[in-house]
């Protein structure tokens, strides 16, 4: 995926460019079926939606968690080549307390 996305990039006239109609947002821990024990995207098809219809692009995705009695963690989910990080303080399991950073 991240070589399709370098190698569009390559043809259409670099990152920026291409942000316009294509991102990439790389899920830790889920396969192709949304199946594995990291957090599954919420609401991404209404940000694609949106990203059609009235053109606002996704800046991130929101992933969640849950257990039977709720939500036990979210974390925010960053085109690439951007990843959340930690910010040091406040609890892992809320997205709140995760930042953008480069990869």
């Amino acid at each position: 995926s991240v070589n399709y996305l370098k190698q569009v990039q390559k043809q259409m006239g670099g990152a920026k460019a291409t942000s316009k109609f294509l991102r990439l947002f790389l899920v830790p821990g889920i396969d192709h079926n949304i199946m594995g024990a990291g957090g599954k995207p919420v609401a991404a098809l209404d940000a694609l939606v949106r990203w059609v219809e009235a053109g606002k692009a996704p800046e991130k995705l929101m992933t969640e968690n849950r257990a039977i009695s709720g939500t036990i963690r979210t974390r925010p989910v960053f085109p690439y080549p951007y990843v959340s990080r930690y910010k040091g303080s406040g609890s892992k399991d809320d997205a709140a307390n995760y930042k953008k950073e480069i990869l």
